[in-house]
């Protein structure tokens, strides 16, 4: 396919530290960069968890490569900023190669491997992104409070003196309603609930 130099996409402004990540996986074997690339996909589909950046920097030192979980994180996140940027803005192959050869980090052999994964989960991807759109704006959380409390009676879910953890969030829906939300916790119930948060965090520092 031909590139078109005056393509309708305005040229993307890569974050700082863009390119040296960029650098790093020039140095990747091909076969790897298609596969950390498809990895990346499948996590901005939300069909997949955290992505393993040891298990790749093994596969790495494996290869003659140096390098670490941390520079193999920070290919991660130069590929996560990429792929979105091109889902979100509908960029074609032709559209995503010009981005990449006026960016000028790209070696042949990444440039090559990644427009190939992205011809290949370009309309998968960006369907995926459409629909966690509208999830999103089904309500934005504009407040939340918690505080400590001790079981002033007994129940079946808790013991008399027992803490409990009780939470009190506000949503703002699409018409700007807000609603307010009140629950509470069990101690067990909280730390559960502190383990899922601690999850979405570790996936969220891959990003």
């Amino acid at each position: 396919m031909g590139i078109n130099p005056t393509s309708r996409v305005p040229l993307l402004t890569f974050p700082a530290g863009w390119h040296s990540c960029i650098d790093h996986l020039n140095h990747y074997p091909d076969t790897l960069v298609a596969e950390v690339c498809h990895e990346v996909i499948a996590f901005l589909q939300y069909s997949k968890g955290k992505i393993d950046a040891e298990h790749f920097a093994q596969k790495l030192q494996s290869s003659g490569v140096e390098s670490s979980s941390a520079s193999v994180c920070g290919t991660i996140n130069a590929l996560s900023f990429l792929f979105r940027s091109a889902a979100q803005h509908g960029l074609s192959e032709d559209e995503l190669k010009t981005q990449l050869q006026s960016a000028g980090s790209c070696s042949e052999i990444t440039l090559s491997a990644i427009t190939k994964v992205w011809t290949d989960q370009r309309s998968p991807l960006i369907a995926a992104l459409v629909n966690n759109q509208k999830a999103l704006d089904i309500g934005k959380l504009v407040d939340f409070k918690w505080k400590l409390g001790l079981a002033m009676s007994s129940s079946s879910s808790r013991s008399l003196n027992s803490p409990f953890v009780a939470v009190s969030l506000k949503v703002a829906s699409t018409s700007g309603e807000v609603i307010s939300y009140s629950f509470e916790m069990t101690v067990p119930e909280f730390k559960s609930f502190s383990s899922h948060i601690k999850d979405i965090v570790s996936v969220m520092d891959t990003v």
